[in-house]
């Protein structure tokens, strides 16, 4: 059966390599234009908008123009926050995983097992009162194939899931109680 599966795999992976090669220069394009935008003045980057439009509209094909788009968006938000797009993707996963330890609980009918709490109401999230200042940090690692063939990940969950555990081990290096159930509560700290 396992061989059956391999093949099977390999079937649907035909035209794959043609694919990862194309999206490799694809991003090597969009990097190599990047300096050019980074160049231009904010009133000249604002009026991108409006030459893509007449360029759309002139019949030229928008796959044509999406990585010059992509390149005038990602410089826009830079110049906007001093962010790059993922470094916010990161930081919206790290408050989620912050809501996580020390917020979120859904309330249960033990007799039925139905979830009680139906609306944010009764469902607390994080908002900014209750995240300070978060500053990512990224560090150069090797490529990674193992999660798929492109050795793409989802930036955001990356750090949802540290952000809990991190938390949960500073409150037990801090009070010398482990809590293994989240959210971490006074209540769970003083049982």
């Amino acid at each position: 059966m396992s061989s059956q599966l391999g093949s099977f795999e390999k079937i649907l992976r035909v035209g794959e390599g043609r694919r990862m090669k194309r999206l490799a220069e694809q991003a090597a394009y969009i990097t190599l234009i990047e300096p050019e935008f980074r160049e231009l003045s904010d009133e000249q980057l604002r009026d991108k908008t409006v030459e893509f439009r007449q360029r759309l509209e002139n019949g030229e094909a928008l796959e044509e123009l999406l990585f010059e788009a992509f390149a005038a968006v990602r410089e826009a938000r830079l110049r906007e926050s001093d962010q790059r797009m993922f470094d916010v993707q990161l930081m919206g996963g790290m408050v989620w995983g912050i809501g996580m330890a020390l917020l979120e609980h859904s309330v249960y009918d033990e007799k039925l097992g139905r979830i009680m709490s139906r609306d944010l109401a009764d469902y607390h999230v994080p908002t900014n009162a209750d995240v300070l200042e978060i500053v990512p940090l990224f560090l150069e690692l090797e490529e990674d194939s193992h999660v798929d063939p492109s050795g793409v990940k989802g930036i955001g969950e990356i750090g949802i899931t540290g952000a809990a555990a991190a938390i949960a081990n500073a409150v037990f290096n801090a009070t010398g109680r482990r809590i293994r159930s989240l959210p971490i509560t006074p209540d769970k700290l003083l049982l």
